[in-house]
């Protein structure tokens, strides 16, 4: 999702690079804080009896705003959503609110931001639970994967005036993988050598791609 799940790496990179260090609780809240940012990213903790949310700073940047509100609450999370994906993000939570499940949840969904603009995030929780094994808070982490969504978008296109379906006859393996903010694409035909392949390489940011042989 940068993949989401990169995001706990990414942290754990930063902090192990000062593992020498005698770092304070606020150094490392800080450069925490910083590394969410650099992946575009926030933790949260929902409480489920009350519905507040606890968050990091830059959290609500990622739905606009320019500084923090003062109640951030999961019914005003829910309002973000764009209206096409609020009932199966609403289904998603309510099948999380009623299960002790140890496994994580995760949704990708569309919000429109205060100034009109529609932006992709992901996040992705766990539930804690209380004494009693039921169902208490939410700990999660939520990402902007707006430029991921908007290369895969691009990629499908490339796909279509490939109309690889249509030359399944010459095709031996096509596959693609995102990286860098880019994607490439690779194909190998079945009139080259398994040592050769065509790869096109696609730029998101601009939509060009361009052909490399090997």
């Amino acid at each position: 999702m940068l993949a989401l799940a990169t995001c706990p790496d990414v942290i754990s990179r930063q902090i192990a690079e000062e593992k020498c260090e005698k770092l304070t609780c606020a150094e490392i809240l800080a450069r925490t804080n910083a590394a969410l940012e650099n992946v575009s990213a926030a933790i949260w903790n929902l409480n489920l009896q009350s519905g507040n949310v606890v968050r990091s700073p830059g959290h609500d940047k990622l739905f606009g705003y320019d500084s923090d509100i003062p109640d951030w609450t999961n019914d005003h999370f829910i309002s973000q959503i764009l209206d096409e994906d609020r009932p199966r993000c609403i289904e998603v939570m309510r099948q999380a609110r009623n299960s002790s499940s140890p496994n994580p949840w995760q949704l990708e969904f569309r919000i429109r931001r205060p100034n009109g603009s529609i932006r992709w995030l992901s996040t992705i929780w766990r539930t804690c639970l209380d004494e009693q094994g039921a169902p208490a808070s939410w700990s999660g982490i939520t990402q902007d994967i707006t430029e991921k969504k908007e290369a895969e978008q691009r990629y499908r296109q490339i796909v279509q005036q490939w109309d690889l379906p249509a030359l399944s006859g010459q095709v031996r393996a096509w596959a693609f993988a995102h990286w860098g903010g880019k994607f490439y694409i690779f194909v190998t035909t079945k009139t080259t050598l398994l040592t050769r392949s065509n790869v096109l390489r696609l730029d998101p940011a601009t939509g060009q791609t361009e052909h490399m042989h090997n």
